[in-house]
């Protein structure tokens, strides 16, 4: 699947919050992202991410792509393994579209912090 392929996949189900995990209840969302919509992530590079921080300290608290920064949260980018297993985790997220492929990229990307 090429990246732009992986993109169209996933702003058709970035917003099915049905299909959503627990930590984005509320949200609307299937995988989380910041931005009112979903925007194209290239997944043939490095993947850059956000994070909202955690009661005031510069301690990630929701971590999610972040195509464009129009907020200025704090950001980071993963490594090439790291990003090579989102990339990963999204495909099975595309191509089998379920509440628990959905919280699987969820969970991976609460697991990724700034270095």
């Amino acid at each position: 699947m090429t990246s732009g392929e992986l993109n169209g996949c996933l702003s058709e189900l970035s917003d099915r919050g049905d299909l959503g995990p627990s930590g984005l209840a509320g949200s609307g969302k299937a995988i989380p992202y910041y931005g009112w919509f979903w925007r194209t992530v290239d997944f043939d590079s490095r993947i850059r991410l956000a994070y909202t921080r955690h009661q005031g300290r510069d301690v990630p608290s929701w971590v999610g792509f972040c195509a464009k920064n129009k907020w200025g949260y704090p950001e980071f980018t993963a490594t090439l393994e790291q990003s090579s297993e989102i990339r990963r985790l999204c495909e099975w997220f595309a191509a089998v579209p379920t509440r628990q492929t959905a919280t699987a990229v969820y969970d991976y990307l609460q697991t990724l912090r700034p270095s």
